[in-house]
């Protein structure tokens, strides 16, 4: 199993919107649950810093993931665009094995 972990500062005005897009009902999660080898998504606020949330998506194997990326490439960048109004700043923390 892998975990791809995002960090995110969010614009304190669309705080709301993001945990409802990130969140357990959201544009991603719909998008992710389409495809084999997604086992499910976290998102975390950070304690002391109500505008910095983590994102843990898991999937079965990074080579599933990979082949989620190619396969939902249009409708990922297209999601990513509509979401990137309620970030300050968006940074992939990195792909870890469990």
């Amino acid at each position: 199993m892998i975990l791809v972990i995002w960090e995110y500062r969010v614009n304190p005005a669309y705080a709301e919107i993001f945990e409802r897009n990130y969140g357990r009902h959201g544009d991603w999660i719909i998008l992710f649950e389409r495809f084999p080898g997604y086992l499910g998504s976290e998102l975390l606020k950070k304690k002391g810093e109500p505008n910095t949330y983590i994102t843990i998506d898991r999937w079965e194997s990074e080579d599933l993931y990979h082949k989620f990326l190619f396969a939902a490439k249009e409708e990922y960048e297209m999601i990513d665009e509509q979401c990137s109004s309620f970030t300050l700043s968006e940074v992939r923390i990195g792909v870890f094995e469990e």
